[in-house]
């Protein structure tokens, strides 16, 4: 079972990058409380990821509205990256196991949960539930 759990893992093509607008120049009127209030940095949401590696000038626009939809002010730049995160890679390990159960591609799988920040270490881990109360855990790392 645990050979066919890790021959899945193993095969997988991994997207395990976030991208985040960083480096925001907040337009604040010069209210210095407000800037230092403001978030440095924004995870963007998968949809405008995808946008971006189609549309890279159409998805910039929807992302300078998503900055300002968020927090309600105008900003004068920003800067997009690609990241590789603990949560990036939760998140695609999660879907990729939570897809595999629901799908009936794993049919040992009988529940995948999310702990972030649980670990002594302050990192995030995936549990993987099997049958015969067997259960796998997977520590993410991210340095």
């Amino acid at each position: 079972m645990e050979t066919e759990l890790l021959d899945l893992l193993f095969r997988k093509k991994w997207s395990v990058y976030m991208l985040k607008a960083i480096n925001i120049k907040w337009d604040t009127d010069g209210d210095m409380e407000v800037f230092n209030e403001l978030p440095s940095e924004i995870i963007i949401p998968n949809e405008l990821e995808e946008l971006y590696k189609k549309d890279r000038e159409y998805a910039l626009e929807e992302i300078s509205d998503l900055l300002s939809d968020e927090t309600g002010f105008c900003h004068d730049e920003f800067e997009v990256v690609m990241e590789i995160t603990k949560e990036s890679v939760e998140n695609e390990l999660y879907d990729f196991f939570n897809n595999k159960m629901e799908n009936g591609d794993a049919p040992e799988i009988e529940r995948v949960s999310r702990y972030p920040d649980m670990y002594v270490t302050g990192d995030n881990g995936i549990v993987i539930d099997c049958k015969g109360e067997k259960q796998i855990r997977l520590i993410i790392q991210v340095d």
